[in-house]
């Protein structure tokens, strides 16, 4: 798993494990020390997928085609920043679903942060590259 490897080379630098994740304070600064990281990886795909967007459209145009992939007006400014504040008030959710399980459960949920902490880059980073991917198909599509 290469990938993996990969992933877990990236964020050690940002490995510092929370002294007591048994109190939710624990828990929150588990999480938070994460974020950084985790905006890193996908703020970097989402340059990455504007970059192929971008090049995607400018294709398409010079063809004689619409620019798609490329959002119009102010907009292309605010998109970026506003996926940004979206994924990270989606990143919040994992400590806030994590104490409720915790809560509701009655018992040690920390084993799942991880996995749960990796699904949801995945996440984040497929999401992230979909402008990407609409942009390449219309292209190939034409």
């Amino acid at each position: 798993m290469a990938s993996r490897k990969t992933f877990d080379q990236l964020i050690q630098p940002f490995q510092a494990k929370a002294r007591d994740r048994s109190s939710p304070w624990g828990i929150v600064l588990w999480w938070e020390l994460r974020r950084i990281p985790y905006n890193l990886i996908v703020g970097g795909a989402g340059l990455f997928s504007g970059v192929i967007a971008f090049t995607a459209a400018g294709i398409s145009e010079s063809k004689g085609g619409e620019p798609v992939g490329v959002p119009d007006g102010i907009f292309i400014l605010v998109a970026p920043i506003l996926f940004g504040i979206g994924a990270n008030i989606c990143y919040t959710a994992g400590w806030m679903v994590e104490l409720l399980t915790r809560s509701f459960l009655r018992q040690d949920v920390s084993r799942f942060a991880t996995p749960v902490f990796r699904a949801g880059v995945a996440f984040s980073v497929a999401v992230t590259f979909l402008p990407a991917l609409f942009a390449v198909v219309y292209l190939l599509g034409r």
